[in-house]
């Protein structure tokens, strides 16, 4: 690929070579998520697990009555936004896209956070969501998500970019590169989040539809199994 560029360039060799470095770029994330894949071990078979779960939770009951509030019809809406947009996080994270994927992360804990903020009864509306309605402990975790994702952190910015010397000239690359402990660390918190988003979908079904119900028995117990897999391999921690 040649993506040296000329004065005389007309309009189309411009989009030509815009859309050269873009295939550039989807094919250098499409390499660093082999070596992504590589480091995650036993985390992919539980992200699959609990994103397996939490699909289950979302379509048993689909068409079926229940005893709806307002407030789970608002988690509800949550839960499907989160499950919309999943699949994508896991692929900017898994191609490099360390910032982009932290951003996404970072709504993903707001959802989240959100979820708890409605079960508290103090969610507003056009409100971003107060962390002391986080999870136990995470609201550090949201803050690191932030300084990722932020644009005005450089320093973070430049050490996620690939670093180009050409003629004794520094610079940067929009190439992704692979950065094993970045991609090691939101993948987990990824998985976290899936595991927690779980968790409050497990809760709507018994809500909506009661304990005696077959199905929430059903996702009660496989949520169950799905926590103890994720202690017994460390994935989760005892809170």
């Amino acid at each position: 690929m040649n993506l040296d560029i000329s004065l005389n360039d007309s309009e189309n060799d411009c989009v030509l070579k815009g859309r050269e470095l873009r295939t550039a770029i989807v094919d250098s994330g499409m390499r660093v998520a082999q070596q992504a894949k590589e480091i995650y071990g036993n985390d992919a078979y539980f992200l699959e697990q609990a994103i397996g779960l939490l699909a289950r939770t979302m379509l048993c009951k689909a068409g079926k009555k229940g005893s709806p509030t307002p407030e789970m019809g608002n988690k509800i809406l949550l839960i499907a936004t989160y499950f919309q947009g999943c699949g994508f996080t896991e692929r900017l994270i898994a191609e490099g896209q360390y910032a982009k994927a932290a951003a996404a992360l970072k709504q993903d804990f707001e959802i989240l956070t959100r979820i708890n903020e409605v079960d508290a009864g103090e969610a507003q509306s056009g409100k971003t969501p107060q962390m002391r309605h986080a999870p136990k402990g995470s609201p550090r975790l949201y803050g690191e998500l932030n300084k990722v994702a932020h644009p005005s952190n450089e320093a973070l910015l430049h050490l996620h970019l690939k670093q180009i010397v050409k003629d004794g000239i520094g610079g940067v690359s929009p190439l992704p590169m692979f950065r094993e402990s970045t991609v090691r660390n939101e993948f987990k918190l990824h998985c976290w989040l899936c595991y927690s988003i779980c968790h409050a979908s497990v809760q709507v079904l018994l809500e909506n539809y009661g304990e005696e119900d077959d199905w929430v028995v059903d996702c009660v117990t496989r949520f169950a199994l799905l926590q103890d897999t994720g202690l017994a391999s460390g994935i989760l921690r005892r809170v």
